[in-house]
């Protein structure tokens, strides 16, 4: 298990393009609930997160856990305002925030790897993609699927909202750090991405790739530089990093925080990675 020790030390944070952010202040409300443990981040982890509450709830229900999404980005800045006990992220941080939490009162520690899948609705004849076509459609450059080998048609482009990992991811490894055209439709979920591509032959989304499972979608190939060998995202493709879009899902938790020490040895169960495999994601454990 990979893991960083991490401590409280840096007075200002930047965000992922660089704007100030203010000094987060943390709760200290007496109002708060030290019974309860507040989980929050990544939407693409719900799927694990869902199971390990399930799990916890029949070993340890003394402490009930209340789970709120919100997105990496929301998650990360609730828990330098201490209002978090255990957040789920599905991108890198940045150096900004590894600096923040650089010390030994917070832990880091990473799950599961997943891979960042492209997907069309089924019919869509499409079959692969490389990264800076890719580009083009997401900043408006390619607007027509012929464009790209696909039908005469305007392509419509789904994107997550700015708060989520999965979208900070994209902007930075397809993107780099562009901007997303103005006319994208904007999701705030996994599943209102599929939704949305499974009903709309013209449309193209991003998903964490276990969200694919069991779906009538197509998960389009990434071309190599040469338009040659596409890879798609798969087990031994993500695992080995042949797959470009590839990242892990971190947690990160105050690890003096005597409440959430039942729920965290929850998370590093076999029980736990067996889930994580079963939602389409790869156990980071097992590859160690």
């Amino acid at each position: 298990m990979r893991k960083l020790f991490l401590l409280l030390i840096t007075p200002l944070v930047l965000g992922r393009c660089g704007e100030k952010l203010p000094e987060p202040v943390r709760n200290t409300d007496s109002a708060v609930d030290v019974g309860l443990i507040r989980i929050k981040g990544s939407e693409t982890a719900r799927k694990i997160i869902t199971s390990i509450d399930e799990f916890y709830k029949k070993t340890n229900s003394k402490i009930p856990v209340e789970y709120s999404g919100g997105g990496s980005n929301l998650g990360i800045m609730s828990m330098m305002h201490g209002d978090a006990d255990v957040i789920f992220v599905s991108r890198d941080l940045n150096n900004e925030e590894l600096s923040y939490f650089n010390g030994k009162k917070y832990t880091i520690d990473t799950i599961a790897i997943d891979g960042l899948a492209i997907v069309v609705n089924h019919k869509n004849p499409l079959k692969n993609i490389n990264l800076a076509q890719l580009k083009d459609i997401y900043e408006g450059k390619i607007l027509n699927w012929k464009d790209v080998g696909g039908p005469n048609q305007p392509i419509k482009v789904y994107s997550r909202e700015s708060t989520s990992g999965t979208y900070s991811m994209f902007k930075e490894k397809v993107l780099y750090n562009g901007n997303c055209l103005a006319t994208h439709i904007s999701k705030t979920y996994n599943e209102d991405i599929v939704d949305g591509i499974k009903q709309d032959f013209y449309g193209i989304g991003y998903v964490g790739v276990g969200y694919t499972l069991g779906n009538e979608l197509k998960v389009l190939g990434l071309l190599d530089s040469l338009n040659k060998n596409p890879i798609t995202p798969d087990y031994s493709t993500i695992k080995t990093g042949e797959y470009p879009l590839k990242r892990f899902i971190i947690i990160i938790y105050d690890g003096t925080n005597e409440k959430i020490k039942n729920y965290i040895s929850c998370i590093h169960n076999k029980n736990t990675y067996k889930i994580i495999n079963e939602s389409g994601f790869i156990p980071y454990k097992n590859i160690q």
